[in-house]
């Protein structure tokens, strides 16, 4: 698959976010095939995170005679009846004409008056193979730096059992919407580095010293769970080191946690969905920026 975006304004694509209306965005009366705008076009957080893997062509209508540029994207966000997306030229990839576009109308799905709106959509077809055949350079997959959970600082470091993970897993796609992957620590992202002998003092080394904010989410699971209770030392040393703006409690029940007292506050998970719950998050790392 491959994006392909459409901009009337000659001074696009020149590095800077682009933002649209959003019923111009994969929507199936905008050139994006009826399943796949059923699939991505809310733009849900997962769709977001599954979209990035898509190279671009970051295209001109045909009036402003301008070619074409190759790059991916870097963060997708919908507000309201607004999509505002960032991206990355591919800096040493050759400007794709604005003819070769056309000469590739049948193989990259361009209908015949496409390139004359403004617009978003997303082609179920090989971008690479097809510019091949043109003779342009293979397009290579996204490289993406490996961080080191053993060494980087996250914004949000997730604490939870595994009764929650739904609950989580939602949550976490949001904070990636907002904060990037490379922020969050959440144990699915990381897999293959939680593959290792003293995982306890290591996670305990995390949680304590390199996350901006840790969230806890409180049920009667977390209370019994091995795992949490060892998350929870350092989340206890840091609240007895009196840097309470470093934890946030989300509570699924009104189980009794030790270490955690009628006093402190937090959010109620039966309340709040995933979203809202992600966004608040997202305020609480604003205000330790800030700090």
């Amino acid at each position: 698959m491959y994006h392909l975006f459409v901009s009337a304004i000659d001074d696009s694509w020149a590095g800077a976010p682009w933002l649209m209306d959003a019923d111009r965005c994969l929507h199936k009366n905008e050139y994006t095939d009826e399943t796949l705008a059923a699939r991505y076009g809310a733009l849900g957080p997962e769709a977001c995170e599954e979209l990035l893997q898509h190279p671009c062509v970051f295209a001109f209508e045909t009036a402003c005679k301008l070619d074409a540029k190759l790059g991916r994207l870097t963060k997708i966000r919908k507000k309201g009846a607004e999509v505002r997306i960032e991206y990355q030229l591919v800096s040493d990839y050759p400007p794709i004409s604005h003819n070769d576009l056309i000469r590739l109308e049948w193989e990259l799905d361009i209908s015949k008056w496409e390139l004359n709106r403004t617009h978003w959509a997303l082609k179920n077809e090989s971008l690479s193979e097809a510019l091949t055949s043109l003779g342009y350079p293979p397009i290579g997959q996204p490289s993406r730096p490996i961080v080191d959970i053993h060494q980087h600082t996250f914004d949000v470091a997730l604490s939870f059992p595994g009764e929650v993970r739904n609950y989580v897993h939602l949550v976490a796609s949001n904070l990636v919407s907002s904060l990037g992957r490379d922020q969050v620590f959440y144990d699915n992202f990381f897999k293959a580095q939680l593959a290792r002998p003293n995982l306890d003092i290591a996670l305990q080394a995390l949680y304590r010293n390199r996350a901006r904010l840790i969230v806890a989410f409180l049920s009667r699971d977390y209370a019994t769970k091995k795992w949490c209770h060892i998350e929870f030392r350092a989340i206890r040393e840091i609240i007895n080191n009196k840097e309470d703006s470093r934890v946030m409690f989300i509570r699924h029940d009104g189980a009794e946690v030790a270490g955690v007292f009628s006093a402190d506050g937090y959010i109620d998970a039966a309340e709040h969905d995933p979203n809202e719950v992600a966004r608040m998050i997202c305020e609480r790392v604003l205000l330790l920026k800030s700090e």
